[in-house]
């Protein structure tokens, strides 16, 4: 019994959000978005797993001023020792993270439809954070370390829009790096995310 009503239950869900698709269409000015799930990137070197979230607000019809956020979980590489090469020839150690905020202008081509398409350009900042990382010879072992790193990314996506949920894909390039006295660290970087949004209208 309480499966078929769970079965009903989504059943529902589904039907109501494909008719309000269609009977409240799209982004629109005074729109807010906030939209949260999981996201992968690619350095061409390793894959790092993040938690996305961002919030916009649509200042027109195409034009939506948006924050993002990346948290890194981890990655495919389980220490800098696969991508010494990548960060530094004379390194060697554990993993690093990466966490960054980004801020700019969203432009949406097809507003008041249920189907949208976007283009981004949001520049940012990215909180590098390393573990302990040594010489390749063992010596001049070096604390962990926090730093700041200027980025920017440019990118775009799809979306489907209902009366209070819409669905989106998005990928986005971003670039910069981070430097200190001791070593650089690359943090190019191509991001894609895909997930569940709420509208509040």
């Amino acid at each position: 019994m309480m499966q078929r009503k769970g079965i009903l239950l989504l059943l529902a869900l589904v039907l109501g959000f494909s008719v309000s698709g269609w009977s409240q269409a799209g982004v629109h000015k005074n729109m807010v978005q906030v939209q949260g799930t999981f996201g992968v990137g690619n350095n061409f070197h390793e894959w790092k797993y993040y938690v996305y979230g961002d919030l916009g607000f649509m200042a027109s019809d195409h034009i939506e001023i948006n924050g993002v956020i990346f948290a890194n979980l981890g990655s495919s590489a389980n220490d800098l020792t696969g991508v010494a090469e990548y960060i530094s020839p004379n390194l060697f150690g554990q993993d690093y993270r990466t966490h960054s905020l980004f801020f700019g202008p969203r432009y949406h081509f097809m507003p008041n439809q249920p189907f949208d398409v976007y283009a981004l350009v949001q520049p940012g900042v990215t909180l590098v954070h390393t573990q302990t990382v040594q010489s390749v010879g063992g010596f001049a072992a070096e604390p962990a370390r926090n730093g700041l790193a200027p980025v920017f990314s440019v990118g775009g996506g799809l979306a489907y829009y209902g009366s209070f949920f819409h669905l989106f894909g998005e990928t986005r390039f971003v670039a910069g790096g981070y430097y200190n006295e001791a070593y650089s660290i690359p943090l190019n970087e191509i991001r894609l995310a895909f997930g569940l949004g709420f509208n509040f209208n």
